[in-house]
């Protein structure tokens, strides 16, 4: 009777070999852009988004041994990052200057609301536009990759650089992230006169065309715009509209 058991014993500890992996179970994790298109007099915005995971711990029994299993699960939440001008007063007199800057992680603290996929996709980000985003581009990355990623994108917060159109923008934020998930020189600049500046509009193109990234939310059209038109010369026909209205309003008061 003994040696039965110890046969049944045997058989399954070779049967769980064959089915029970050794290694850890890594969930593929992704990092998500995402845009808010410059068009229509809009300055346009872009952010990053992390996959959140948790590992469970268990045990198995192989070869007639327990080992401890790691598994990697996603969690369904994400870990978001953006970067704005504390004051969000864009104009042409003030396109190179340093602004105070305001880095948003989201969510801040346990107590505000998940950030998600859904969320991204059907609302934007609350605490800024509150509406949908105009582009978002997935890449698969594993959990290592986002550990990674969010420890460098903290490390940038940490240096508390001022907002600058010209030399650290938003999209600029976006790009030092993306350059480090992806090993790639990406460049995204436009001619804005009288020099080049990151733009959202160039960043979410050029992202969109790496093989490793898949589209969630088409933009169309949206993004094809070039910053001086959209934004540029929409701020010059305002303003030229509104002389001519405050011109009309005076002479009939006079």
């Amino acid at each position: 009777m003994a040696d039965r058991r110890i046969y049944k014993l045997i058989i399954l500890s070779l049967v769980l070999s064959l089915l029970v992996p050794v290694k850890p179970l890594i969930a593929a994790c992704d990092v998500y852009f995402v845009t808010y298109a410059t068009r229509d007099g809009r300055t346009g915005h872009s952010g990053l988004a992390v996959d959140n995971y948790v590992i469970h711990v268990h045990d198995k029994l192989v070869s007639g041994s327990i080992i401890r299993v790691f598994d990697t699960v996603r969690t369904g939440t994400l870990t978001y990052f953006d970067f704005w001008p504390e004051k969000d007063h864009f104009s042409i007199s003030n396109v190179g200057k340093d602004t105070r800057a305001k880095y948003n992680r989201l969510p801040a603290a346990s107590y505000e609301k998940e950030i998600t996929l859904d969320l991204l996709v059907n609302y934007g980000v609350p605490h800024v536009e509150n509406r949908p985003f105009d582009g978002i581009l997935r890449l698969e990355t594993d959990p290592a990759e986002d550990y990674q990623l969010i420890h460098y994108m903290d490390s940038i917060i940490a240096l508390d650089k001022p907002f600058n159109v010209r030399r650290f923008n938003c999209s600029d934020f976006v790009l030092s992230g993306a350059r480090y998930i992806t090993h790639r020189r990406i460049r995204a600049k436009e001619f804005i006169p009288f020099s080049f500046s990151t733009t959202p509009n160039r960043l979410f193109r050029k992202l969109r065309a790496l093989s490793e990234t898949e589209v969630i939310v088409d933009p169309g059209k949206k993004v094809d715009g070039i910053f001086f038109k959209e934004r540029i010369l929409n701020i010059l026909l305002a303003e030229t509209v509104l002389k001519k209205r405050t011109g009309t309003l005076n002479a009939n008061t006079e």
